[in-house]
């Protein structure tokens, strides 16, 4: 699989979600859906030339199915922790602090 960019909404999926992932049951094709059945079908049968944004298309990706899946999921995971580990242990909040 050709992976040519990121929508908004892969970005929190892991590739082994079984509706959204590398091979979950959801083919995103329904921007073709109106405006060109052929690719629509040709995209729902996972015949797409890549994967990535809708409509970032190109003459080496004419049928693109919208990326629902994100490929970097476990480094992303790997940084949001490393992230937070850097922001250490605050001790526990003050009475005052919990009543706010």
């Amino acid at each position: 699989q050709r992976i040519r960019s990121y929508s908004h909404t892969s970005l929190l999926q892991s590739p082994e979600n079984p509706h959204y992932g590398e091979q979950g049951a959801l083919r995103f094709c329904t921007h073709y859906y109106r405006l060109h059945p052929e690719k629509y079908r040709r995209c729902k049968a996972g015949k797409e030339d890549c994967l990535g944004e809708m409509f970032d298309e190109s003459d080496d990706c004419q049928v693109i199915r919208r990326l629902t899946w994100n490929p970097g999921f476990t480094n992303m995971l790997g940084e949001i922790q490393a992230f937070l580990e850097t922001l250490g242990h605050r001790e526990s909040p003050s009475s005052d602090e919990q009543e706010l």
